[in-house]
């Protein structure tokens, strides 16, 4: 069976909620960091902290590069 890729597109306020949940749900420590480093690399792309070539959009791969 070949893998298949898909993307999902969330909103800052997405993530914050899912932090949120996680948080109160307290078990999924890895899932959370994760969620936690996005938040983080949103911030520094939208504070202006982070520069990226144009029409590059900020992901966790080249966010782990720098």
């Amino acid at each position: 069976m070949k893998k298949q890729k898909f993307e999902i597109r969330l909103t800052l306020a997405d993530f914050y909620a899912i932090r949120n949940a996680l948080v109160k749900n307290g078990d999924e420590v890895e899932l959370l960091f994760t969620i936690n480093e996005q938040i983080d690399m949103l911030h520094h792309y939208f504070d202006g902290l982070w520069h990226l070539p144009k029409g590059v959009e900020p992901n966790l791969r080249l966010w782990r590069l720098r």
